[in-house]
């Protein structure tokens, strides 16, 4: 009778090798060893029997495991620790020991010497403050009227008293008439043009670039100085340099009063005029300069930017200090050159 094969349906077996320590629970029959054909294709697995001949057929390859208990499986973690007892009831107090006995008492010690006889007596002190006067008695009383003596001879005069104060101012008296009108002084050129009223010399050190024979006069309503010979106009005030409390020159533009030749400033009058450009002695023409006129006093600020020359760039500078300055704004005043020569002419 043909033994029919038998088929685990989740039981997959790969390899050629016996599987042997294969257990299927605790038993405690005698290891055995246990044949099987596996079909590779299809899975399935033919138990055989041992007690008869068979031979795996071709296409099937042969299997064997051992059915008895199986080694022994590794020890399992320790248990978690156990809880603390309780602690145990506190044991009775010992008893008081017994007192011991007293000690000797020590002995009386020795009597000392009897110390030196009384001392000799002392020096006497000195003599003691005298007491406070005793109160005044009463007075007694008054004499007899004598007789009046002679009138003495006249003093001296007394000595002159101090000015009293100024009485009030009296009003003011009517104007008297007009004196005679003084001859005029005008700056014209060869041609006759009137440039404008002659103010007399310049005061010394108001421009670095003052030569002899430059004159002060008004033009376009500002003070300048010109040149007699060359006819040409010179600011005033004169710098190269204006001066910004902003990084970038923007806002009020500054003289520094420190510059050379700005010592004037201070004093210059109000009509005094200020160029940014520099002028040198040897220069044919300043037309087209920039002209600027001193706005207010002089204030203590911290500049942090300069326009120098007749550059349009803004120069940063760190600041170290606060300087003395004057606030300028600029005007359409623009000098021009003048036929030259210049002259003087009393109307």
């Amino acid at each position: 009778m043909r033994r029919q094969m038998t088929t685990f349906g989740a039981l997959v077996l790969f390899g050629s090798v016996g599987l042997g320590g294969l257990a299927w629970g605790r038993s405690t029959v005698p290891s055995a060893t246990i044949a099987a054909c596996y079909v590779p294709k299809s899975g399935a697995v033919r138990i055989l029997d041992p007690r008869a001949a068979h031979k795996c057929r071709p296409g099937e390859r042969q299997l064997s495991w051992s059915s008895g208990p199986g080694p022994k499986g590794p020890s399992g973690a320790p248990g978690p620790r156990g809880i603390q007892g309780a602690t145990g009831a506190t044991g009775a107090t010992g008893g008081t020991g017994a007192t011991g006995p007293a000690g000797a008492p020590g002995l009386t010690g020795a009597t000392g010497p009897a110390g030196p006889g009384a001392g000799s007596a002392g020096p006497a002190g000195p003599t003691g403050p005298t007491g406070p006067t005793g109160p005044t008695g009463e007075t007694g009383s008054a004499g007899p009227v004598g007789p009046a003596g002679l009138t003495g001879p006249a003093g001296p005069a007394g000595a002159v008293g101090s000015v009293g104060a100024a009485g009030p101012t009296g009003l003011t008296g009517p104007a008297g008439p007009a004196g005679p009108a003084g001859p005029s002084v005008t700056l014209s050129t060869a041609h006759g043009s009137v440039v404008g009223p002659y103010l007399g010399r310049p005061m010394a050190g108001v421009s670095g670039s003052v030569v002899a024979g430059t004159v002060e006069t008004l033009y376009g309503g500002r003070l300048w100085l010109v040149d007699m010979a060359a006819g040409r106009f010179f600011p005033w005030l004169e710098n190269v340099k204006l001066y910004y409390t902003t990084a970038d020159c923007s806002g009020q533009a500054y003289l520094n009063t420190y510059d050379t030749g700005m010592a004037a400033v201070e004093t210059a009058p109000s009509q005094a005029t200020f160029t940014r450009l520099g002028i040198a002695a040897n220069d044919t023409s300043i037309a087209g300069m920039d002209v600027y006129q001193p706005e207010g006093p002089k204030a203590n600020v911290l500049l942090q930017a300069v326009r120098q020359g007749g550059s349009e760039t803004c120069f940063g500078q760190t600041p170290t200090s606060t300087l003395d300055a004057v606030p300028v704004a600029k005007t359409g005043v623009v000098p021009a050159d003048l036929a030259a020569p210049l002259a003087l002419f009393y109307g």
